[in-house]
């Protein structure tokens, strides 16, 4: 129900100023490249934040997400989307329709 994005910061001749942090979107990929995304801030600390963590996200689910970076002089452009898909989460009910069969002394086939 999460994923840990991580990013290289952008070359300092590319940023116009001091970067300030920035905008995480994702959005699950049912729609596609249409659709919005819900965005998410990410504030930069003097460690160099490079790496955020988007939790409460359905189980086995393929995300699409974008970055951006902003400054004082307001946001660059996004990046383009990557991929990322959670894990799958327990089974919703047990297995039915259970049946085992014999076939040597020492084996058995379960289906």
């Amino acid at each position: 129900s999460a994923l840990t994005v991580s990013w290289e910061a952008p070359p300092d001749n590319l940023t116009n100023g001091d970067i300030r942090g920035y905008n995480l979107g994702f959005k699950d990929d049912s729609d596609g490249e249409g659709g919005a995304y819900n965005f998410t801030t990410v504030g930069v600390d003097g460690s160099g934040l490079t790496s955020a963590t988007l939790a409460g996200l359905q189980p086995y689910t393929r995300y699409f997400v974008v970055l951006q970076a902003f400054n004082s002089k307001g946001s660059g452009p996004a990046s383009t989307p990557a991929y990322g898909e959670t894990l799958q989460d327990k089974p919703g009910a047990p297995p039915a329709h259970l049946s085992c069969n014999s076939i040597t002394s020492q084996s058995v086939v379960v289906s």
